[in-house]
């Protein structure tokens, strides 16, 4: 890593790198506490004035670790680490050779990976790493995803939770009534099958909690401050031992549970928690999609489901803001926007992969091209630079922050070896363009241009 700055300082093109990993000399000039953050739970999270970002990312993580387990051994971590750049008036500061002026590396692990992402909350960083420690058999266990906690200065780093389920569902933080929790979603094997448990994990004191079994279908809260009692619950639906299907929930802090059998002999599946209403599905002869007013009452069978759509759709993505407006996809992968119980209009009519539904815009992956479609207008447009080759192979590998989109875009070394860094398009400044963000490891850049290049107006990297 050294010899790459060093490199780069007698080449005369560098950004200015500071090393902080976990253990090391904190960071200093930290976003204050209460400062508002935007995009958390990805690859790119704006705090205050800097936006924190995983610098690079490996496909075919858990064999590409077997064979060289370097590629995550903390305090050695470029590519696939946590980065931060300061942002004046929203805007990347660039060289005139596309490198960023300064950034400074916060975590030097593996995060750059399939169940990689993170959090930033009050001052401390949550992340997700490949497992590097050997089983009783003496594996590697890389298909193991490991949960972290570090300060966001680049200090303190702790391993708070180690699953064993290959894929995690899904997981977020909270803070409720001042204490951090994580709470994961994750497969586990049970005899000859696999359950799917919700588990809760105390920040503070590194306590777990294993608060729902046998799980369904389930929601998590995207809100990370919790204030409502309501938003203090992981709700979930199960199976009961006589096989009844029922609606639940489980109090994050100490797995306290409530269940409900809103209808009897109804089976329900869970969607979303938005706009202060549990979206679910019941089917009771026909299945419709309906919301419950969590306002109302903190007795879920005292609620009277609102029904939102009049027929059954194989997927559903709630509206931010608006309690009645959804998109709807069906069995043959034609998409509608359905407003009140009624389909507005047909969106699309081929099979894509649905990314975010943000700021009235479906977001989707088309033959590996990025794309959007206003459910207002019927309006498409692609999204990203047409002179690149982005990975996004799932829906994960893409990012989208309000106005920011982040996907991680090719680069081709030297040597010809080709790497994905991570890459941002500003809706508002350019949808067709997409800028570099990221800290080239130590042969990773690619060739500088020609002299005639440069005259041709060519930028070493953009």
């Amino acid at each position: 890593m050294k010899k790459f700055l060093l490199s780069f300082v007698l080449l005369l093109f560098t950004c200015t790198f500071v090393f902080s990993a976990c253990g090391k000399k904190g960071l200093t000039d930290n976003p204050a506490t209460d400062a508002d953050v935007l995009g958390n739970g990805g690859y790119a999270v704006v705090k205050g004035d800097y936006l924190y970002y995983v610098n690079g990312y490996i496909d075919n993580y858990a064999d590409t670790l077997k064979s060289d387990t370097s590629l995550n051994k903390e305090g050695n971590v470029v590519f696939g680490g946590i980065y931060r750049t300061k942002l004046v008036n929203r805007k990347l500061q660039k060289d005139e050779n596309g490198f960023l002026v300064k950034t400074e590396q916060v975590v030097s692990k593996l995060v750059g990976f399939e169940n990689g992402g993170f959090y930033v909350l009050g001052d401390n960083i949550y992340f997700t790493s490949p497992h590097m420690n050997q089983d009783g058999s003496g594996v590697v266990r890389t298909d193991y995803t490991s949960f972290y906690k570090v300060n966001i200065d680049g200090t303190d780093c702790e391993e708070l939770y180690v699953s064993k389920s290959v894929s995690v569902a899904d997981w977020n933080v909270y803070e409720i009534d001042g204490t951090q929790y994580v709470v994961l979603v994750e497969k586990v094997n049970s005899g000859n099958t696999t359950q799917t448990n919700i588990v809760s994990i105390n920040a503070k004191t590194e306590k777990t909690n294993t608060i729902a079994t046998n799980v369904q279908s389930f929601v998590l809260n995207q809100d990370n401050k919790v204030e409502a009692e309501y938003d203090k619950y992981v709700y979930y639906t199960f199976n009961d031992d006589n096989g009844i299907n029922k609606l639940a929930k489980a109090k994050i802090s100490d797995g306290t549970k409530a269940e409900y059998q809103l209808i009897s002999g109804a089976t329900y599946s869970l969607v979303d928690l938005k706009n202060d209403n549990l979206y679910l599905t019941i089917k009771n002869g026909s299945t419709k999609l309906y919301r419950l007013d969590l306002q109302t009452s903190e007795n879920l069978t005292n609620i009277t489901p609102y029904e939102l759509t009049d027929s059954e759709y194989a997927s559903y993505y709630v509206m931010d803001g608006v309690l009645n407006n959804i998109v709807a996809v069906d069995s043959e992968n034609y998409m509608y926007y359905i407003v009140n119980g009624t389909v507005n209009k047909l969106l699309l009519s081929s099979s894509v992969t649905f990314i975010a539904l943000s700021d009235n815009c479906v977001y989707y992956l088309e033959n590996s091209a990025l794309k959007r479609i206003s459910v207002l207008s019927g309006e498409i447009e692609t999204i990203g630079a047409s002179d690149k080759t982005y990975l996004a192979n799932i829906a994960s590998q893409i990012d989208v922050d309000g106005s920011r989109i982040f996907m991680f875009a090719q680069y081709t070394a030297e040597d010809s070896s080709v790497n994905y860094y991570l890459n941002v398009t500003d809706i508002f400044a350019d949808k067709n363009d997409s800028q570099f963000v990221g800290l080239f490891k130590d042969g990773h850049t690619p060739k500088q241009p020609t002299a005639e290049e440069k005259e041709a107006g060519k930028i070493w990297v953009k």
